[in-house]
C-alpha cells in the first residue's frame, strides 16, 4: 500500500501569521493555489483558504487590508504523518469532510496531500471518461470559481480591474 510520502506535494507554498489579508490572496492568485498553510517557522500553526476570505471578509463587510490571516485562519489543523498509510489520509479528509491535508514530520510541515493526490492513479479507472479524471475536474471548477470570485475582490480593493464608469 502506498505511503502518504509516495503522493504528497512536498513544495508546499505558505506564509506567516502577520500577512495581510490581501498579500494572502494576491498569493493565492499568484501562485494557483486555495489554502495557504500559515507556519511560525517550519511548524504549521493554521491554515487559511480562499473561502475563509470569502466567508469572512468579502461575506461580512469587513476590510482586508485592515486584516491579517491570524483574523481569519482555521487553527484546527488535521495532519498526517508522511509514512502513514494513504488509506489513513483517505479516511481523515472523510471524517473531518476535507479535501487536503498538511503532512506533518517531527512539528515540521513537509507536505499536503489531497483527494486528488490519493486519486491520481487509482486503477482502471485513471484518465478514463466518467472516471476519476472527470471526478477530479468537477472538483476543481467550483475552487476556480472561488479563487476568481477572490481575484476579483482583491483587484476591486486594490483599485485594479474595477469596470470604468461611463
Amino acid at each position: 500500500m502506498p505511503r502518504v510520502r509516495d503522493r504528497m506535494v512536498s513544495d508546499v507554498v505558505t506564509i506567516g501569521p502577520g500577512t495581510g489579508v490581501v498579500d494572502a490572496a494576491k498569493r493565492m492568485i499568484q501562485e494557483e493555489k486555495g489554502p495557504l498553510p500559515i507556519v511560525e517557522g517550519e511548524r504549521p500553526v493554521a491554515i487559511v483558504t480562499d473561502r475563509d476570505i470569502i466567508a469572512h471578509v468579502v461575506a461580512e463587510g469587513r476590510d482586508p487590508r485592515a486584516m491579517t490571516v491570524h483574523d481569519i485562519a482555521s487553527r484546527d489543523l488535521v495532519t498526517i504523518g508522511p509514512e502513514q498509510d494513504i488509506d489513513e489520509a483517505r479516511r481523515l479528509m472523510d471524517q473531518h469532510e476535507l479535501d487536503r491535508i498538511l503532512v506533518v514530520e517531527d512539528d515540521r510541515l513537509v507536505g499536503i496531500i489531497s483527494e486528488a493526490d490519493i486519486r491520481s492513479d487509482e486503477g482502471p479507472l485513471r484518465g478514463t471518461v466518467g472516471g476519476v479524471t472527470d471526478t477530479v475536474g468537477g472538483v476543481t471548477e467550483p475552487v476556480r470559481g472561488v479563487t476568481d470570485t477572490v481575484r476579483g475582490t482583491t483587484d476591486k480593493l486594490l483599485g485594479g480591474g474595477a469596470e470604468k464608469q461611463r
